[in-house]
């Protein structure tokens, strides 16, 4: 059970240090597909959010896709499958971030989603 937790709990340790505003959230169902609506924190200023950082960690029974979108479109797609670990960072000029999470064949699993709207 230790080296499975092992690489989220470094995961979440290097989010949590490099940053002052981490959130969290969790897909209850990873069988069932999701929108989700990332936002900043209330105490954040909407027009100094400069970037945004997001890590995934779980573990999916089956095949999944999770997306970032942008302007309607998908900016950034990852596959998820077995034990999940990705992470998308870059400049981000929004208060809100949509993550559409659809799974394909799903069984089964946990997924929880680690992000930071950066702000100056």
């Amino acid at each position: 059970m230790t080296k499975t937790l092992m690489p989220w709990l470094i995961t979440v340790a290097l989010l949590v240090g490099c940053s002052l505003n981490p959130q969290s959230h969790d897909i209850i169902d990873v069988t069932k597909a999701e929108k989700i609506v990332l936002k900043k924190q209330q105490n954040q200023d909407q027009d100094r959010i400069h970037s945004l950082s997001i890590i995934g960690v779980g573990e999916i029974d089956g095949n999944a896709k999770i997306s970032l979108i942008l302007n309607d479109s998908v900016y950034k797609s990852q596959s998820l499958s077995g034990k999940v670990n990705f992470q998308w960072r870059g400049d981000w000029y929004s208060d809100e971030a949509e993550i559409r999470y659809e799974p394909q064949s799903v069984t089964g699993g946990t997924m929880i989603l680690h992000y930071d709207f950066a702000d100056l």
